[in-house]
């Protein structure tokens, strides 16, 4: 796993030097109330994207923290870097690495790594673009309870975004992580969102994400996560 990531990021390193384009979309949302009840939570993304020749490098980033009257309440974050290779005009190839924790949710860190292939069913830009993965991960979780768990699993993913106008467009994802080494401990995760353009850079989205895990880590911990974010977007 660490020679994988190692290897990733020195190609992302390369792509950095000879990128041929370079995207960004960076969210940030922040709610703070005073008074009765103080509560503040801030939800920060990233997404950055290089493309060279038939390579794409990519690097994802999310942060969410809650607190109520001073007590913190919800903390989630992940990070990851993904290689892709353009096969063919509808297919690629990638491998990727990446780290999230959710200490409520019953584990401090679960390493990822991914191989997979992606194909479009549709590719239309400004109008409708769908497409599905497909892959092998691997997991190395550490529980809150201090136990170490590895995984062999598979990956299913499907993502559609439609724009229904110039400056609104839709889109959702579904993830499903079927666990083979524990049967019981599959995972679904999806997220249905909404942008608005209010200039050439900013948008206001709102999105809606739910994640459920079969067999939670911990035993207080429930099964299902849900998130509404409203967040202003930056794209450049």
């Amino acid at each position: 796993m660490t020679r994988l990531y190692l290897a990733a990021f020195a190609l992302f390193a390369a792509g950095a030097f000879a990128a041929d384009e370079f995207k960004n979309d960076s969210e940030a949302g922040v709610v703070i109330t005073s008074g009765n009840t103080k509560t503040q939570s801030w939800h920060l993304k990233d997404g950055s994207q290089y493309v060279f020749d038939a390579n794409t490098m990519r690097f994802d980033g999310d942060y969410l923290s809650a607190r109520q009257n001073g007590i913190e309440s919800a903390e989630t974050w992940s990070a990851g870097l993904r290689y892709e290779r353009q096969l063919e005009e509808m297919l690629s190839g990638f491998v990727s690495q990446s780290v999230e924790g959710d200490k409520f949710s019953g584990f401090l860190q679960r390493y990822n790594s991914d191989l997979g292939a992606k194909y479009f069913l549709k590719k239309k830009d400004k109008d409708l673009i769908l497409f599905v993965e497909g892959g092998y991960r691997f997991t190395h979780e550490h529980d809150t309870d201090g136990d170490l768990h590895d995984y062999q699993k598979g990956r299913a993913y499907v993502e559609a975004e439609k724009y229904w106008a110039a400056a609104t467009s839709t889109k959702i994802w579904i993830e499903y992580l079927p666990n083979f080494t524990f049967a019981r401990g599959w995972l679904l995760n999806g997220e249905a969102s909404v942008s608005s353009a209010i200039g050439s850079i900013f948008s206001v989205k709102s999105a809606y994400l739910v994640k459920y895990n079969n067999s939670p880590p911990s035993p207080t911990a429930v099964p299902t996560d849900t998130t509404f974010t409203t967040s202003l977007v930056a794209k450049f």
